[in-house]
């Protein structure tokens, strides 16, 4: 499993990456600039607003691979996706409450 951007492109073996989408982040953050909307401070956002993720997911998969020229060469059943995306919407509508670092000593 790789972390913060797609890395199967690294190792065949790799199944899937966590990613944040620091350019959705950005881009978000510079178009409230420019609309006059942006306010300073500490700005949280992740899977329902699409800050996150996993390079597996249907949206996101093409993404990666046009990025790094690759195609995933490991296949994820369609079973374990469901319940990954499952998971996601689970998360977005807070019946998944994914714990914050002070909430756990961080």
């Amino acid at each position: 499993m790789g972390v913060d951007a797609c890395q199967c492109y690294i190792n065949d073996k790799m199944l899937a990456s966590m990613t944040k989408r620091v350019d959705i982040a950005v881009y978000e953050t510079i178009k409230s600039a420019y609309e006059g909307t942006f306010q300073g401070g500490i700005i949280e956002k992740g899977a329902a607003e699409g800050w996150v993720g996993m390079c597996r997911l249907p949206e996101e998969e093409k993404f990666w691979e046009e990025k790094y020229g690759f195609t995933h060469s490991i296949s994820i059943p369609q079973e374990i996706l469901e319940k990954v995306i499952d998971a996601r919407e689970k998360i977005k509508t807070g019946e998944i409450k994914v714990p914050r670092p002070t909430e756990f000593g961080g």
